[in-house]
């Protein structure tokens, strides 16, 4: 069998796989694990992002309900009215603000603390009336 050349109108058909498109395959292939692989770190990135976003977020929400707990109000008073009166009356506002929460209130003021902790329950029990019979006013 005579072999002609391709210059002669013929095409030679080789026996073997074409190592350029085999080459080029190999190169399409790493190409398209390269995007994926960009394409997925992309995705974990922005994942990152929106999570550092949401933490964020709930530490500045978080800022916020420091901030509004440590509030700080300054209230005229009647000038008839005692400091202890006054302490009380605090504690019963911030127990308002505070309705179904659970928080931990501090004070320097052992009349409040003794109020909150002792003398609340023996008014509860009275229905807040005290020792004359009369109801509390403050």
């Amino acid at each position: 069998m005579e072999i002609k050349a391709p210059s002669q109108g013929l095409r030679l058909r080789p026996l073997y796989k074409a190592p350029l498109k085999e080459k080029r395959r190999e190169r399409e292939e790493k190409r398209r694990e390269r995007e994926e692989k960009r394409r997925e770190e992309k995705e974990r990135e922005e994942k990152r992002r929106e999570e550092k976003r949401r933490e964020e977020k709930r530490r500045e929400e978080k800022r916020r309900e420091e901030k509004r707990r440590e509030e700080k109000r300054r209230e005229e008073k009647s000038s008839s009215w005692s400091s202890q009166v006054c302490e009380v009356i605090c504690f019963v506002q911030v127990l308002e603000l505070l309705k179904d929460k659970v928080e931990t209130l501090f004070t320097d003021s052992k009349y409040a603390f003794g109020i909150v902790h002792t003398i609340r329950k023996i008014w509860q029990e009275r229905g807040l009336i005290n020792t004359r019979g009369k109801r509390l006013i403050y």
